[in-house]
């Protein structure tokens, strides 16, 4: 308990922070590839680190992204929302967040890594606020496009933060529980469509969102600008502005996604784990509930157990990661996943339906951590941050497909049967593709060889 709380105090050791990123920053290359004994002072620092990040994807994916999908029962009926609105608002979504991911390449140099992570989570709280006085359809739509874009520049600031603060040894353990975050914000998602809060209205639901986001953008503007020490690599631009056409060379890492094979697979993994997990939670309240008549309180357990799989399966998978390679890890999880749909599609039975969430959270949160990882091993920091870029635009693309699919399907049937089963065989084709992802040991000795 005393090193918690040792912890949490330097976390907020304001002045120290940016020593942190000058101390680690240079080992990326040499020293951090081989396992090394860091003093612990600095692990205390790292481990604060990665907690923050946890709760900030927590705030801005969690909250921002999934929000919305939980309480759709709810909002349809006050908003007199169509299923054919829903589908253009859920596919609108991931377009946003996808075009974000790409404005990021510019804005990160711009502004800083640090600045652009506190902005975005404070915009997504603010946005979250701005839903609870919303009364037209048009308007919950524009601000729910917003949140994404929020949590797009997020992500991506964090992946770059992360990259320089979090030694590689141990980073695909880190970016495993900080990609967990989102499974935290839908375990929270789980608690507040439960029974307990059945006497809340959704307007409520998300005036508490917003008010845990914006506590914690407060907590992050007290971390990276409080101390006037605070001036160095975490809160400065990265590069500047006048080098931004020389640091910047997002068509060159799209050429490696044509031609290196890691990143030709990693992002067509992206795509197919886009048009099949999307429709998958999107649609997950409104099948449970509307057509198979299940109760509030198997809903929101599903829910939770989501949220739980997630953040339990981030630290395991990430263990296994570098352990036996993200590539094992990934393929584990996909599997997982593959069952989980097979449950919703064919046996959707009352005590095996949670199960279902359970494989959705352990595989879909941790993949981003490990698709982050792969990419650090075979590429320097810069050019990793362009092809998770380019890996979530794949992610986005698909998804916006899916949930568009998803509802069509939906008016075309007057079932969500057929989505589910379609989800089986894209997670069969989806597992069968990572078969070709290679093997953690000869990654290391790429390491570098490839930079923009």
């Amino acid at each position: 308990m005393h090193r918690v709380f040792v912890c949490f105090s330097r976390m907020f050791d304001l002045g120290q922070f940016d020593s942190l990123a000058s101390e680690i920053s240079p080992c990326l290359m040499d020293k951090m590839m081989s396992p090394v004994q860091l003093s612990a002072d600095t692990s205390q620092r790292i481990l604060a680190f990665v907690i923050l990040m946890t709760l900030s994807v927590m705030a801005t994916h969690g909250f921002g992204l999934w929000l919305f999908s939980a309480l759709l029962p709810r909002m349809k009926e006050s908003l007199e929302l169509g299923y054919d609105q829903v589908a253009l608002i859920t596919a609108s979504v991931p377009f946003t967040y996808m075009l974000f991911c790409l404005l990021s390449s510019l804005l990160i140099p711009l502004l800083g890594s640090a600045r652009v992570t506190l902005l975005s989570v404070a915009g997504s709280g603010l946005c979250m606020l701005a839903v609870v006085g919303s009364t037209q359809v048009w308007q919950v739509a524009l601000l729910l496009i917003l949140i994404s874009s929020c949590a797009g520049l997020h992500w991506m600031s964090m992946v770059e933060l992360a990259s320089r603060v979090v030694p590689v040894h141990s980073r695909n353990r880190a970016l495993g529980l900080i990609a967990g975050g989102s499974a935290v914000g839908i375990c929270v998602n789980g608690v507040l469509i439960s029974p307990l809060f059945n006497g809340w209205v959704w307007q409520e639901l998300w005036l508490l969102g917003a008010a845990i986001t914006l506590i914690l953008a407060s907590a992050l503007w007290g971390l990276f600008f409080s101390n006037p020490g605070l001036t160095g690599s975490l809160t400065a631009a990265v590069v500047p502005a006048g080098r931004l056409k020389e640091s910047v060379s997002v068509w060159d890492a799209l050429k490696l996604c044509f031609s290196h094979r890691v990143a030709r697979t990693a992002c067509l993994l992206s795509a197919l784990i886009g048009i099949m997990t999307a429709p998958y939670m999107t649609y997950l309240n409104v099948y449970l509930s509307d057509e198979l008549g299940y109760a509030s309180v198997l809903v929101s357990t599903t829910w939770n157990l989501a949220g739980l799989g997630g953040l339990f399966g981030g630290i395991g998978l990430g263990w296994l990661a570098d352990r036996r390679g993200g590539a094992v890890a990934i393929r584990f999880s996909l599997l997982l996943f593959l069952a989980g749909a097979f449950i919703l599609a064919f046996e959707p039975r009352a005590w095996l339906v949670p199960l279902a969430g359970i494989t959705y959270g352990v595989m879909y949160f941790p993949f981003w951590g490990l698709i982050v990882g792969k990419f650090s091993r075979f590429f320097e920091p810069r050019v990793s941050l362009h092809l998770v870029s380019l890996s979530l635009v794949s992610f986005s693309s698909f998804a916006a497909a899916g949930n568009w699919v998803g509802g069509y399907l939906y008016q075309l049937t007057g079932s969500l049967t057929v989505l589910y089963g379609m989800i089986v065989g894209v997670a069969l084709v989806t597992l069968l593709l990572s078969l070709t992802l290679p093997k953690a040991e000869k990654a290391e000795d790429h390491h570098g060889s490839h930079r923009l």
